[in-house]
């Protein structure tokens, strides 16, 4: 029979701020929070504690509408981030942390970010260069 793993409610860092952790040897940790109407979940890989998966309410209106999860190395370095924002199943940001690159998905296909890194990224779309910042506003990007 699974052992049930109970976690504790804690007071988080902000007013009204309520978390539940579960925390248990060689598992995955799990990090739930609610606090002032918005929900997230985090997954976190074992010992190392680096973040996996997580899933947030970002607007705070009851529905979750980003999903982040990552590929991490038995050490914790984080390999590749993944980004879904809608959670449409369609992810629209990757990030190859080995590689320095990224990639967006804008208009219907996937498009190669240029100076990444730089804080004047941009993507070539139908041959004009826009800002990356541009972008994820329009793909419904929260600011995170």
């Amino acid at each position: 029979m699974p052992q049930t793993f109970q976690g504790e409610h804690l007071r988080g860092g902000q007013p009204g701020e309520v978390a539940l952790t579960i925390d248990a040897p060689r598992f995955p940790s799990v990090l739930l929070t609610h606090a002032n109407g918005s929900l997230n979940l985090g997954v976190f890989q074992a010992g190392t504690h680096a973040p996996i998966l997580t899933l947030r309410d970002h607007d705070n209106d009851g529905v979750v509408d980003l999903l982040t999860y990552s590929a991490v190395s038995a050490d914790g370095e984080p390999l590749v981030d993944v980004e879904d924002y809608g959670m449409d199943g369609q992810p629209d940001f990757i990030f190859n942390r080995q590689a320095g690159s990224a990639q967006v998905y804008f208009r219907g296909r996937w498009h190669e970010v240029d100076g990444v890194g730089t804080g004047v990224a941009s993507v070539e779309v139908d041959g004009a260069r826009l800002p990356l910042k541009e972008i994820m506003g329009e793909i419904g990007r929260p600011n995170l």
